[in-house]
């Protein structure tokens, strides 16, 4: 039902405070492997490039989302991304600059010549490229050739840029860097899990949100307006059915955490929040308390689908009010005003 979609939007929201951190590494992970896949043309090959760099920024000081990023801009230029990336993030580390910077300068140098990457030649990249080679002027070398060169020096042992992220690794800021890669990792996998449960939710809600759109939110903040008298009478009835429910929580609560002071359900029934997570299955084994079913739960139970009839009812009643003033706004629609909700109180 409606309502139980919207209820359902309330557990989304404590579920994603909770996890919200892995949530948002594993959405910014999704973004990342979407843009991958447009870029490079199907989902097999994105995965692929994907693990290839998040490889590289595992053992790098650099963080995904730049490699990434990375990746995409010397991709755009065309040239090998997953075989270059490694190199361009050598040249990064050597440069003390960011593996984004190094992947658009050697982008620049392969698409315009050793003339095109300003950034290169301050930092006295090309001058080393050019005693390296043995070349007394890279601006006299077509664009084909100077890349050639360019990958030449960045992968000579002798140059010294080949193997600078690795010594950079070992320094504490790497092993800080390389740590939190790690730590995004777990988020990820965590998030990924809870994206999987919760989008589904998520879409329901959005469906009936999208419905009260179309009814005209208008319509449906005149409708609650119109019957106040009803939503407080409803509220009236919410709250002595909840605190019927809190009061049964607590006193089971109570005699669990007398029974064993070390149950941690125990003591989320005496704040009255037990009732509802610790009965649940499976989680008296995630507390750690075989006797988490409590004395009342039959009843508690009654209460709560008692509480849900209240609240569906009255929602529903809100939701037909705000339907019928919609009607009134078609000229072809029904005539006379809506009926008058009627309290549902319980």
């Amino acid at each position: 039902t409606a309502i139980k979609v919207l209820g359902a939007g309330l557990l989304i929201k404590q579920i994603y405070d909770v996890g919200r951190s892995a949530i948002d590494t594993a959405s910014q992970f999704e973004v990342l492997k979407v843009r991958l896949t447009q870029m490079y043309g199907s989902v097999q090959r994105g995965e692929q490039a994907f693990k290839a760099f998040n490889k590289v920024a595992s053992t790098t000081p650099f963080a995904l989302k730049n490699v990434v990023d990375a990746g995409a801009s010397l991709k755009a230029f065309g040239i090998d991304a997953e075989e270059m990336i490694k190199p361009v993030a050598d040249l990064a580390a050597f440069m003390q600059i960011d593996v984004v910077d190094a992947a658009s300068q050697m982008g620049r140098a392969f698409a315009g010549g050793a003339g095109a990457a300003d950034m290169l030649r301050e930092k006295g990249i090309l001058k080393l490229i050019a005693d390296s080679q043995g070349i007394a002027d890279l601006g006299k070398l077509t664009k084909e050739d100077f890349a050639d060169v360019f990958v030449k020096a960045l992968t000579d042992p002798n140059v010294g840029i080949i193997g600078a992220t690795d010594k950079l690794s070992a320094t504490w800021f790497g092993a800080v860097s390389n740590f939190e890669d790690n730590v995004d990792k777990i988020k990820d996998a965590i998030g990924t899990e809870l994206i999987t449960a919760l989008k589904p939710m998520l879409d329901d809600v959005n469906t009936e949100l999208g419905r009260l759109g179309d009814i005209g939110w208008d319509n449906v903040s005149k409708s609650f307006i119109d019957n106040l008298d009803f939503v407080l009478d409803l509220a009236s009835s919410v709250a002595g059915v909840g605190g019927q429910i809190i009061g049964l929580s607590m006193a089971d609560g109570i005699r669990l955490a007398l029974a064993d002071f070390r149950s941690p359900a125990g003591w989320m029934d005496v704040l009255g929040i037990g009732a509802g997570i610790a009965d649940m299955p499976g989680m008296e084994d995630i507390f750690g308390n075989p006797e988490s079913v409590a004395e009342n739960s039959e009843q508690i139970g009654e209460l709560w689908n008692s509480l849900s009839t209240i609240i569906s009812e009255g929602y529903g009643q809100i939701i037909a009010n705000a339907e019928a003033l919609k009607e009134l706004e078609d000229p072809e629609g029904s005539e006379g005003e809506p009926a008058a909700v009627k309290s549902t109180k319980k």
